[in-house]
């Protein structure tokens, strides 16, 4: 995961010396997210122990567009395309047997396809879909073994009793408002209320919560929050040279199908060990965004409480994040 990241530097070193003329504008962005508890320095790696996403990000040109033309109510699009790994393990790595296992050993492939729609008064809509799969397929144990062989630390003992294969398909989609009256071009504070459903053999839950930012925040059709400051030649284009925010976010979820801990919903044999789920759980997030000309970063910590009604502990771990804009691929 680090070397990866470490290979954004001279993108990001590059992005600080661009050019900011006036008429200046970025259609893409290619963007690195890693997701890792060690990153919270707290010795722990267990439960959602590591993700890794790279995501390509696109401004449609509404204007010329079949689906958006024509319609005032949409100020902008953007499209987002990503492939990612997610890897789960119960509360130690060395938990070589189902009997000393509070969750299973599982990953997660998934290639998602989804826009958010940027309308007035700061609404934001978002819909998705991905097809993935659980189970060796995902390449869980594959990934986390060769990372942790190849940074010499210990194995990971216990992927044997993995959960099985299944294929998934699953859909998103989510609501953001400001609840706020914010300045028409950029405020100090903004507060947003959100729900996000999904639906499929994957994860099906549903979420709602808010998020509260302090500091240099752009309206949201021009906010690095949802990718926005992309735009087309005639689209809306951020008004500040540089976007710099604290934000906050709790969120109360009700799950009703969760794959990486009950195992493939049309399985029998779903895996040696499976997990029954808590309906109910809690997540908040703190964290700091940067954006400047072609380069966007993030760093966030988030702690979850127990998803499962046989987890030791709630689970936490730090997110990372990386973006590079260009004009055309």
């Amino acid at each position: 995961m680090f070397v990866a990241i470490i290979a954004f530097l001279p993108l990001i070193i590059f992005a600080q010396k661009d050019i900011s003329a006036k008429n200046h504008f970025f259609r893409n962005e290619i963007s690195l997210v890693s997701d890792n508890d060690n990153y919270t320095l707290l010795g722990r790696d267990g439960y959602y122990t590591n993700g890794i996403y790279l995501k390509l990000s696109h401004a449609v040109d509404i204007e010329n567009s079949k689906w958006y033309k024509n319609k005032p109510n949409i100020k902008k699009v953007i499209t987002g395309f990503e492939f990612g790994q997610a890897i789960y393990n119960p509360v130690s790595y060395n938990r070589p047997f189902p009997e000393y296992q509070d969750r299973p050993f599982a990953g997660y492939l998934a290639f998602t396809f989804g826009q958010y729609i940027f309308l007035k008064k700061n609404t934001v809509l978002e819909y998705a879909v991905s097809l993935g799969t659980i189970g060796p397929n995902s390449f869980g144990k594959n990934v986390q073994r060769w990372y942790h062989n190849v940074i010499g630390i210990y194995d990971v003992v216990g992927w044997p009793y993995e959960l099985n294969n299944e294929a998934s398909i699953n859909l998103k989609t989510a609501w953001y408002q400001s609840l706020l009256k914010t300045d028409p071009q950029k405020s100090q504070f903004n507060i947003d209320g959100f729900a996000k459903a999904n639906l499929g053999n994957a994860f099906t839950n549903l979420s709602v919560g808010g998020t509260f930012k302090v500091g240099m925040v752009e309206n949201h059709c021009n906010s690095d929050h949802w990718k926005a400051r992309l735009s087309t030649k005639n689209g809306s284009k951020a008004m500040g040279n540089h976007e710099l925010y604290f934000y906050y976010e709790p969120a109360l979820t009700y799950q009703a199908y969760n794959a990486v801990l009950q195992g493939g919903m049309f399985l029998k044999n779903k895996g040696p060990l499976t997990a029954s789920i808590k309906p109910v759980f809690f997540s908040q997030q703190f964290g700091v965004r940067y954006a400047k000309n072609r380069f966007g970063a993030a760093l966030t910590y988030v702690n979850r409480t127990r998803q499962a009604t046989t987890q030791i502990r709630n689970e936490n771990f730090v997110s990372l994040q990386v973006g590079y804009k260009i004009k055309k691929l």
